[in-house]
């Protein structure tokens, strides 16, 4: 299809829709504009124009976290939080699991918990 990419990842590869192509294309744009080094061939770079690292992204969601008014927010909330979403939305649990990368279905039940709908046609 046309206008939809695929990002591999340590939890499998996802396909992208809804202008994620034309973000990372504006995003390919500016970093083009920071004079990265030709060895740096991540994605995504610091201001030191170095590949971005696990504490770097920390940061950035503590503070915007902290911006919002929240506490005890970590880059795994993130993760949580898609498959809560996911859930809620009444999406199938093996698709979940599938695109969580969770080895075990017991890994994708937890986002189950807290799914307030699932009773809903029960009476």
């Amino acid at each position: 299809m046309p206008g939809i990419g695929t990002i591999h990842g340590a939890s499998g590869s996802h396909p992208f829709f809804n202008g994620e192509s034309q973000a990372i294309r504006a995003w390919l744009a500016e970093r083009s504009k920071m004079n990265v080094p030709q060895e740096v061939d991540t994605l995504f770079v610091s201001e030191q124009r170095r590949p971005l690292n696990r504490a770097s992204v920390w940061h950035m969601i503590k503070a915007v976290a902290r911006e919002a008014g929240l506490s005890d927010v970590h880059p795994h909330t993130l993760r949580h939080s898609t498959g809560y979403n996911l859930v809620n939305r009444g999406t199938d649990l093996r698709l979940i699991q599938s695109f969580m990368g969770h080895k075990s279905i017991n890994s994708t039940i937890r986002y189950t918990a807290v799914d307030t709908k699932r009773y809903a046609k029960l009476f």
